[in-house]
């Protein structure tokens, strides 16, 4: 009766703490939701919205589960997120607070879920529940300034939702009750969401081996790993089907990525060249901001702190060693794909799943220190009891000191776009009859993607009333060589007499092109007023000095006051 009431009152306390770091986290990255779409999300509502508008719509959204997307040699499967894509469409239409609601959402539960499992875990390793080293976990989880890429783009939701059920098939697997038996249901619905889910099962190994799910202790020679095999064999044979599934959609097991493939990558040692690159990224990330230094030397701190509490206590020992095992495969596996950290600070999405392990290993000191005044061992380490504590409200203040302008960067970006939404509508209006415009914007702003991936979309409804891409067209800064190609090729004499759905259908032209036609009007999206200004003409020219004249006219206008 007495363990049942304990059990109930550590449940109880997990639950507690899980709800106030969502809350907490919930409420710091609000002001995100004022937000608009950017880049990549144009062209998801775009292609949803065309669905929708045509019959057979949710045939086309189950169809995604039965075919992927094998979209210029990447082998997407995401079908379940988006379905919820769709399903934020089909409520909200173009507002987008609906779409960031539901990943801010999807992200205070992420953190959340990262401060019970660590709970969860250190409790069946035998430590005392201590409530401040979950939330140090799960608050770092939530504010972490590479997060916001996730809490804060619409496009992040294919991340948001695979961690998302990640976790769930985690908290289903650590659980010893009926629970368990749902873990497989979770992982197959986050290999839906994104491919990143296979770090689900990496986790799930080194819980079982690792740690016990009875709490009685860790077992020693081949009964440990047989357990953990026992207990793995629902998730590995969901893996291997989901495997199999992608050999039979795809043609090939493992590739995503035209340009990459992870195994060889993997097996060549490849993924460790990165590493030179993580001290300009983490310059870029910080903004050179005195708080990354705090930032830097708390994480530092913390490290040594695990070394020294692994030395001493086994059960630190075991909790570290599963912790750092996840933070390099899951390194190992984010960039078998990528060639390195970029040098602006951007794509802070790629370490999202990796922050889980990582933040649990920067709340172990503090798991230990009051493992320690628990067993009444603390004259042995009362010099270090303050240390953890130090360490702990570094990282967290420094961390939140950096989030915060990373999310209003996120938020002017938003409010950019829809200006420039805005005012490429009216540019349309005010050209005359047969006159053509083009205008540039930036693929990025600082260091939040912009104009990528959204040219197109922009001109095009829903986003417009009705179509502009008879009158205007977005490029970015980085497509002055391929317009001026496209437009050798009668590019501007297609789109005044076609629409832009019936040119990416049918890239060639149906008729020879005898005089090829260019804009009469140029414009750049200026930043700082956020309008859009005039460029100079660019007169018809050979290729390269009509593209130096692009670059230079860019240039110019960017720089205008």
């Amino acid at each position: 009766m007495e363990n049942s009431r304990s059990s109930d009152t550590a449940r109880s306390r997990i639950i507690a703490v899980a709800f106030a770091v969502a809350a907490i986290v919930f409420l710091a990255l609000s002001p995100t939701l004022g937000g608009y779409f950017l880049s990549d999300d144009f062209a998801y509502v775009y292609n949803i919205a065309e669905q929708h508008n045509q019959q057979g719509f949710l045939d086309k959204i189950v169809a995604q589960f039965t075919r992927g997307l094998n979209s210029g040699g990447d082998h997407y499967y995401r079908p379940l997120t988006y379905a919820s894509l769709a399903l934020d469409y089909v409520i909200n239409g173009v507002n987008p607070f609906g779409y960031r609601l539901t990943n801010l959402l999807l992200h205070a539960a992420n953190a959340a879920m990262v401060a019970a499992l660590y709970l969860s875990i250190t409790r069946q390793a035998g430590m005392p529940v201590y409530l401040p080293a979950a939330a140090l976990a799960g608050l770092l989880f939530g504010i972490a300034p590479s997060s916001m890429e996730v809490a804060s783009w619409v496009s992040g939701r294919f991340d948001a939702l695979a961690t998302f059920l990640l976790l769930l098939t985690l908290v289903c697997f650590v659980r010893s009750d009926r629970w368990r038996h749902l873990a497989p249901v979770f992982l197959t619905l986050a290999f839906m969401a994104k491919e990143s889910a296979v770090l689900t099962v990496l986790f799930a190994g080194l819980i079982a081996l690792l740690i016990q799910r009875d709490g009685t202790g860790f077992h020693h020679g081949g009964a440990r790993f047989v357990g953990a095999a026992w207990r793995l064999v629902p998730l590995l044979v969901i893996t291997a089907l989901y495997f199999l599934w992608r050999w039979h959609i795809f043609g090939t097991p493992f590739k995503v990525y035209a340009t990459s493939n992870s195994l060889p990558s993997l097996l060549t040692f490849a993924w460790l060249r990165p590493l030179w690159s993580f001290p300009e990224w983490f310059r870029a990330l910080t903004d050179a901001s005195f708080a990354g230094a705090p930032l830097l030397a708390g994480t530092l701190a913390a490290t040594t702190l695990v070394f020294i509490a692994a030395w001493q206590d086994r059960r630190v020992r075991c909790l570290a060693l599963m912790c750092a095992i996840s933070l390099v495969v899951a390194y190992a596996l984010v960039f078998s794909n990528n060639p390195g950290f970029a040098s602006d600070g951007r794509h802070g999405r790629l370490f999202y799943q990796m922050l889980i392990p990582a933040v649990w290993l920067l709340a172990l000191p503090l798991s230990f220190m009051a493992s320690s005044q628990h067993s009444g061992e603390s004259t042995r380490n009362h010099r270090l009891h303050g240390a953890p504590i130090v360490s702990s409200v570094a990282i967290l203040l420094s961390a939140a000191w950096l989030t915060f302008p990373a999310m209003a960067a996120w938020r002017d970006a938003g409010e950019q776009s829809r200006a420039m939404r805005d005012q490429l509508r009216a540019a349309a209006e005010k050209l005359s009859a047969g006159e053509y415009g083009i205008a540039f914007a930036p693929e990025w702003h600082a260091r939040v993607p912009f104009a990528l991936n959204a040219q197109g979309s922009f001109v095009m409804p829903p986003f417009q009333p009705i179509p502009l891409s008879g009158k205007l067209i977005l490029q970015t800064d980085l497509e002055f060589a391929s317009f001026t190609k496209l437009a050798e090729a009668g590019l501007v004499n297609r789109l005044k007499r076609e629409s832009l759905a019936s040119i990416l259908h049918n890239t060639q032209p149906a008729q020879p092109i005898t005089s090829v036609e260019w804009p009469e009007r140029y414009w750049c999206w200026h930043s700082a007023s956020r309008t859009l200004k005039p460029m100079s003409a660019a007169t018809a020219s050979a290729s390269k000095t009509h593209v130096a004249h692009l670059q230079s006219a860019w240039t110019a206008c960017r720089d205008l006051p």
